[in-house]
């Protein structure tokens, strides 16, 4: 089934006011490297996108907002950092209450200019009398930082649709541009990079894929997209999972010189999966799709599954499932913990098998914290596992009920050292301001030693209440 779609755009290009761009230097004399997907401005070095989705502006709750904060040879620079949200010049919209901007991201250099591109996902978006059909707006890399226009929505026709509550970006069509999957309820769409990029209407891009999918058993509640290289042909493969609580659907597709092809026998149900990463786990070359299972039924406490890639795609018919009471994992599992709430893979130490950390928000109390498993080739991922919290030394801030350390997780490498930082989003820190927490990659794992914080106020981040770092570009 296709589901119409409307295609707005913004109006000429417009540069951000000052107010909301601050200190970002001109690029180094090369373009991004290939590897750098989140270099905005193409200095080289790697950039931090931060979702803040239930933030007051201009006096509108749960408006939401965004903040990039650019790397540099010494790290994530505070200084240099950019604001948006709908009432920012350029961009598409305005704050409205409820809307949610910032509740996803994903980043790649749609057009082969050299700088990345950022997507941003706006689930409660309305459309006149549609309601939470969501939009995602697109903003373009340069020079000086992101600009708001020209920028496009991504908009759905009908209600509760939610469109922007998960994107991720790869290259599909292996042709060297970014392409974009675009997920919410039971409607997937993608849209594909191209030399011309945001610089022409989305109309004489290439074709776009829309899907949609329905579960009898009960509503959609959201869905969510992950991707990666399964089965090591060089195109990015997508995970799309729909999410009605107790089972959930799972459409594998892999990536194709034309689009996207459902893998055969993909459409299968699954016990309160979401698919958030793809990575190679056990270093056999082939991507795995990792998935949270943080509240589902007969999983006390919450856990990870790890389905396998293979030449032919994933395997369905085997998972690895890692919870608290693993042997090697610290603490144990409990009610509402939310192990797996949110996850992310890198690999730390160049073994070539991915380490993982994993959210665990709901953790005493919901102050959370953080475990890092290692990548395994037998599939023991308990094993030398390490876990984090406020109270770890090193770790700023303190343990407190409600703080949700954890409730997002992201690799980067802000200062280019092939040395990847843990960044942690602590949503709930002093009654849901948020904040994001930055451990540094040593000795290929992830250590305290030099940990930095970043606020809401401290990167110039407007309203209360904003749930900073509930969303993290990975």
């Amino acid at each position: 089934m296709r589901l119409k779609r409307r295609i707005t755009m913004a109006g000429s290009a417009t540069a951000l006011s000052a107010a909301a761009l601050i200190a970002v230097p001109p690029p180094a004399a090369f373009a991004a490297p290939l590897g750098v997907s989140s270099d905005f401005n193409g200095d080289g070095y790697s950039d931090q996108v931060i979702g803040a989705p239930t933030a007051t502006v201009s006096g509108k709750k749960s408006a939401g907002y965004v903040a990039v904060v650019y790397g540099s040879s010494s790290g994530l620079n505070r200084a240099t950092r950019q604001i948006f949200h709908q009432d920012s010049a350029g961009i598409q919209g305005a704050a409205e209450t409820g809307d949610q901007f910032g509740y996803s991201t994903a980043a790649g250099d749609y057009d082969g200019d050299g700088f990345a591109d950022l997507l941003i996902g706006s689930p409660g978006e309305d459309l006149g009398a549609a309601r939470d059909p969501g939009t995602v707006t697109f903003l373009r890399g340069g020079p000086s930082g992101l600009t708001g226009g020209p920028a496009w929505s991504v908009e759905a026709d009908s209600s509760d649709t939610l469109i922007g509550r998960s994107l991720a970006a790869g290259d599909f069509n292996h042709d060297g541009y970014a392409d974009f999957a675009i997920a919410g309820g039971n409607l997937f769409t993608v849209f594909y990079g191209s030399p011309q990029g945001a610089a022409r209407a989305p109309q004489e891009r290439q074709a776009r894929q829309t899907r949609q999918r329905t579960l009898a058993a009960a509503p959609v509640m959201t869905s969510t997209v992950a991707a990666g290289d399964v089965n090591k042909d060089g195109y990015t493969d997508v995970a799309w999972q729909i999410l009605n609580g107790d089972h959930n659907l799972l459409t594998f597709f892999l990536g194709s010189a034309d689009d996207l092809r459902e893998q055969s026998g993909d459409m299968v149900y699954i016990p309160g999966e979401i698919g958030q990463a793809i990575a190679d786990v056990n270093g056999d070359g082939y991507g795995d799709l990792i998935s949270g299972r943080p509240y589902s039924s007969g999983v006390k406490g919450g856990a990870v599954s790890i389905r396998p890639g293979t030449a032919k795609g994933l395997n369905f018919s085997k998972y690895y499932t890692v919870h608290q009471n693993t042997s090697g994992v610290p603490g144990a599992s409990e009610e509402g913990d939310g192990f797996g709430y949110s996850v992310a893979a890198k690999d730390l130490n160049g073994d070539g098998r991915a380490e993982i950390a994993v959210g665990v928000q709901g953790e005493d109390k919901s102050t959370g914290m953080v475990v890092l498993l290692r990548g395994s080739s037998t599939w023991t991922l308990g094993s030398g596992a390490k876990v984090f919290t406020q109270n770890t030394s090193g770790v700023p801030g303190n343990n407190e009920a409600g703080d949700r350390f954890g409730r997002a997780v992201a690799f980067n490498d802000p200062n280019h050292d092939n040395r990847p930082d843990l960044v942690i989003g602590v949503a709930g820190e002093n009654a849901w301001d948020g904040s994001v927490v930055l451990l540094k990659g040593a000795g290929g794992t992830i250590g305290t030693s030099g940990a930095g914080v970043l606020t809401p106020a401290g990167v110039g981040g407007p309203g209360r209440a904003g749930s900073f770092g509930a969303s993290l570009h990975n």
